[in-house]
């Protein structure tokens, strides 16, 4: 049965088995390593049942001194959506108009933004697209999660390509064919008019084209 074993004073840590996780996690500004240290658990229960997980700054090796008990989220996810009024003048006469911005937010800093035309629909469509980015076959709660991305293969369309540039936060990603004559499909907004597109396009990350799983 196992037991709370805390770190103490006198554990030789350099003899002991740490297991690094590459999760995002950020205290007071501040970015920490989190580790799992086998045989030191700090508590039972809850979601993560038996809790061997550390943490400390990232910049720092795991001490005594600096290792800290973690139960926390990393990364920490967010959402923000609001309304704004514009005025928009045209032929001598000034229209009041509106949209609605939505912003998942990752540590506290914007992620993914993205505008609509109601309070509601973006409140429901932030929530359904962080559920998508968490289950996402690229691991976004990595600290390196663009290593997973820059330079991945993959298909589009059926068609193979090259991931080779981010863009956050609206969430896109530069697709470069993998073939000479391009890409031949219609553009991400379109299922109609099919195009080609020689250098590459710009696709959102969580189109359904992409698939991320080419070898």
């Amino acid at each position: 049965m196992t037991e709370i074993n805390t770190i103490k004073k006198d554990t030789d840590l350099s003899k002991t088995k740490k297991i690094l996780f590459g999760w995002d996690f950020v205290l007071n500004g501040r970015p920490y390593d989190v580790w799992c240290i086998p045989g030191f658990c700090h508590s039972i229960g809850g979601r993560l049942c038996i809790n061997e997980l550390w943490a400390c700054p990232s910049d720092e090796k795991p001490t005594y001194e600096n290792l800290i008990e973690f139960s926390g989220e990393a990364p920490a996810w967010g959402i923000r959506v609001e309304e704004r009024n514009h005025a928009k003048t045209k032929w001598d006469a000034t229209r009041v108009r509106h949209n609605t911005r939505a912003v998942i937010t990752r540590n506290g800093k914007p992620f993914y933004e993205f505008f609509v035309n109601g309070f509601e629909y973006a409140l429901a469509k932030a929530q359904k697209e962080l559920c998508d980015i968490q289950e996402h076959p690229v691991c976004f709660a990595m600290r390196d999660w663009r290593s997973e991305v820059l330079q991945r293969k993959v298909l589009y369309n059926n068609q193979p390509g090259t991931i080779t540039r981010v863009s956050i936060p609206d969430f896109y990603v530069w697709i470069e064919p993998g073939e000479s004559d391009g890409f031949k499909c219609p553009p991400w907004w379109s299922n109609n008019d099919w195009e080609e597109y020689k250098d590459g396009l710009y696709v959102p990350i969580l189109s359904e084209g992409i698939w991320w799983f080419s070898a």
